[in-house]
């Protein structure tokens, strides 16, 4: 049994294991970074750190509009942990699946990237598409054409 956090961008209900979320923030004011993929909306401030904000909207969906809502979360890379947010419109719920929640993969819409997905869910009225923060993080990495770091580029400097 785990606890995701379910949550909407664009028209897909998406959710993360609660245990990798750091904090869930809305109001924040992104400093866009030039000459970056724009799907990466930019920094913003957070416990004295630059964390680096990404526009799942552009990411999956080629929607330019920005939500209000980040969620931080964790991931890991030479030991070390790193911040990033991810956008989203609105927080859904919080529950608790196990393998009899699981879906079908024919369920989502396919503008997610499988590499990127860690399980679906049934969960009430909806399907949620769990993404995976480690795969995430290196997916957003794989965008950045000119091999930019987005720990450089983000919090962890």
């Amino acid at each position: 049994m785990k606890n995701i956090v379910v949550f909407k961008v664009h028209n897909s209900i998406l959710a993360v294991e609660t245990e990798k979320i750091h904090q869930i923030v809305s109001g924040t004011t992104i400093t866009p970074i030039a000459g970056i993929k724009d799907c990466i909306s930019g920094v913003f401030a957070f416990d004295g750190k630059a964390i680096t904000a990404v526009n799942l909207k552009k990411m999956f969906f080629d929607n330019s509009e920005e939500s209000q809502k980040m969620i931080i979360l964790k991931t890991e890379k030479n030991n070390r942990e790193i911040l990033f947010a991810v956008s989203a419109d609105r927080i859904v719920s919080t529950c608790d699946v196990d393998k009899s929640n699981l879906a079908k993969k024919a369920l989502i819409n396919k503008h997610i990237p499988d590499s990127v997905i860690e399980e679906i869910y049934s969960v009430n009225t909806y399907t949620a598409v769990q993404i995976n923060t480690d795969k995430l993080y290196s997916y957003m990495q794989s965008l950045l054409a000119d091999n930019t770091d987005l720990t450089l580029a983000g919090n962890n400097f």
